[in-house]
């Protein structure tokens, strides 16, 4: 109450925490029951719009809310539908391109039990194995990226595996007059097969890709009661100056090693490479 004997009403609307709006209203002095049932309809009509315009506040605010909900609901759907035309696709590759490569494959073994050993076959030899290895590759990541990788785990021996991978690789070996040296132990571990398989023909075909010619590949199997490692080393002459095992900037240059390593992260194992410029430069798989 003034000096006057009037009453001063103040009501702040919160327009935002940082800049409230306030509105002062001046009520004369009242003396009688209808004066102040007045004042008390007049802080009620106060009261009413200040909770209208807080109403109003968050109706605006769940338009907002709404319409974003909208939006990403919309871009879910698109990244849905772009993953099942990304399925298809990978599915489409794989079928169309097995078949094929199949049957080079079985020509060339027709062909290499009427003609021998050519030279001229050996080049095919090679180029049908690069083939083969790069399509299982692709299938391989493909599966990775629609996350539907089988993995059907059974005790397997990696000795008889790995003699398997040097013998397929027998005419690239030869060559290049490579000598491959195989330090085993028994080593038996519950994997998958048809995975162990491919990260071995990945590890040894580099090494082998990278070696110079009359140089020696030192495989070493070792099994122990806490871990198993099979590491493959060039040794003798090394690798070629140029192109040593995934210099440093150019981890891309084996897209093979690199989906190797996550097939070893899936099987519970781990893939190292020594990386620098090296004489003997190494892949090492290992699983606890």
């Amino acid at each position: 109450m003034n000096e006057k004997g009037a009453f001063s009403l103040s009501v702040v609307f919160l327009l935002s925490v940082s800049n409230p709006a306030v509105c002062q209203v001046t009520i004369p002095s009242l003396s009688s029951t209808a004066e102040f049932g007045f004042l008390g309809a007049a802080i009620a009509l106060a009261l009413l719009g200040l909770l209208a315009y807080r109403l109003y506040q968050l109706q605006a605010r769940q338009k907002v809310l709404i319409s974003q909900k909208k939006e990403l609901e919309t871009q879910v759907a698109q990244l849905q539908h772009d993953a099942q035309r990304q399925n298809a696709f990978f599915s489409d590759i794989r079928h169309d391109l097995r078949s094929p490569v199949a049957n080079l494959t079985n020509e060339l073994m027709l062909l290499k039990s009427k003609a021998g050993h050519l030279p001229e076959l050996a080049r095919f030899e090679r180029s049908v194995q690069e083939l083969n290895l790069r399509l299982d590759n692709i299938i391989y990541w493909s599966l990775i990226q629609q996350n539907e990788l089988p993995l059907f785990p059974r005790l397997v021996n990696l000795a008889d595996l790995m003699r398997e991978v040097i013998e397929e690789f027998d005419g690239l070996i030869s060559q290049k007059s490579l000598v491959i040296k195989f330090d085993e132990q028994a080593a038996t571990r519950l994997i998958d097969e048809i995975l162990i398989t491919l990260i071995l023909r990945n590890s040894l075909y580099y090494a082998i890709n990278v070696a110079l010619a009359n140089g020696v590949i030192l495989i070493s199997l070792r099994h122990e009661p806490v871990r198993t490692e099979l590491i493959i080393t060039n040794i003798g002459q090394g690798v070629t100056s140029n192109e040593p095992l995934l210099p440093q900037g150019k981890q891309n240059s084996s897209p093979g090693l690199l989906l190797s390593a996550e097939l070893m992260k899936r099987s519970q194992g781990k893939l190292r490479i020594k990386n620098e410029f090296s004489r003997q430069p190494s892949i090492t798989l290992s699983w606890p």
